[in-house]
């Protein structure tokens, strides 16, 4: 069974001072490569007198596209230990910018892969994570009869209705999460065969 991916619900914003450097990591949704693009963009924007900005994304139902960058810190101390994080809380279509204010002290190799990893770590903390859903989508017919029917059968599995259509017959758009299909297609079957359904696409 593939392991269940999350997103977070809204922006959210975490800082911490660590040897007089303040950390300020940010994470948003981010569902594609130029939404993940346009936000780091913008967060850099909003910290102009920064001495880094250390991005990082994920995009992609199953994490296709990664990215990441040190911005200047030592190869390997910053996007990456950010980027690992995101993987550790199976996240998926987020992006992350952590804002680095230099106090004057430095960290080291091992304090600088230390610090990104825990500024990313509470950033993720501090958001509301969501699971991603894939759907199988449908299009179908029914009499009115079996309408009530099949809302009352389909309530449990948790589909969703995106479009009603009442003519001669009712048509129906439907979207069926991934962890009920196999239920969804269990109870299609036999009311295809009834002549209680019809499959459009």
């Amino acid at each position: 069974m593939p392991t269940m991916k999350y997103t977070i619900s809204q922006r959210s914003l975490y800082e911490e001072k660590i040897k007089k450097s303040l950390f300020i990591g940010v994470i948003n949704r981010a569902d594609t490569v130029i939404s993940a693009k346009d936000f780091i963009t913008e967060v850099s924007k909003a910290h102009p007198q920064a001495n880094h900005h250390i991005p990082a994304f994920i995009v992609g139902l199953h994490s296709e596209i990664c990215f990441s960058s040190d911005d200047r810190e030592p190869a390997g101390t910053a996007g990456k230990p950010v980027l690992n994080m995101l993987h550790r809380h199976e996240l998926t279509n987020v992006a992350m910018v952590i804002v680095r204010y230099f106090g004057g002290v430095k960290l080291g190799v091992k304090g600088l892969i230390a610090a990104y990893g825990l500024v990313a770590e509470k950033a993720i903390l501090s958001a509301c994570k969501e699971p991603i859903l894939k759907y199988f989508h449908y299009h179908c017919s029914m009499k009115y009869d079996f309408y009530d029917i099949f809302l009352h059968q389909t309530h449990a599995m948790e589909v969703i209705i995106e479009q009603t259509e009442f003519c001669d017959d009712v048509r129906l758009n439907l979207k069926v999460p991934e962890n009920s299909h196999t239920e969804f297609l269990c109870f299609l079957e036999p009311m295809i065969k009834q002549d209680k359904i019809e499959i459009i696409d």
